[in-house]
């Protein structure tokens, strides 16, 4: 019989999960082949929040209410003037 000693180190997360309540920008870092050119890689589209419907969307390339987040990979931001934290989303 053979004994072992199962050992769990912590690890500490550099960074912290952004939910998209917190969050005020997305920022896709790949493109969908759906998007048909709706999306730009690289750059920032602000998260906007509908109260009477209790949803979050976002304006894409061609102006249309999207969810791009829910299938394309990218970064949501929490962006304010005295920081900017960035989370990878999958």
């Amino acid at each position: 019989m053979t004994l072992a000693r199962i050992i769990y180190f912590p690890v500490k997360s550099k960074k912290q999960s952004i939910t998209i309540r917190e969050a005020t920008h997305w920022i896709p870092s790949e493109n969908n082949p759906y998007s048909n050119g709706s999306l730009t890689i690289g750059k920032e589209y602000e998260i906007i929040y509908d109260e009477a419907r209790d949803e979050f969307y976002m304006l894409d390339d061609l102006g249309e209410n999207t969810v791009w987040w829910s299938g394309v990979h990218g970064e949501f931001i929490v962006d304010n003037k005295y920081q900017t934290e960035c989370v990878r989303v999958l």
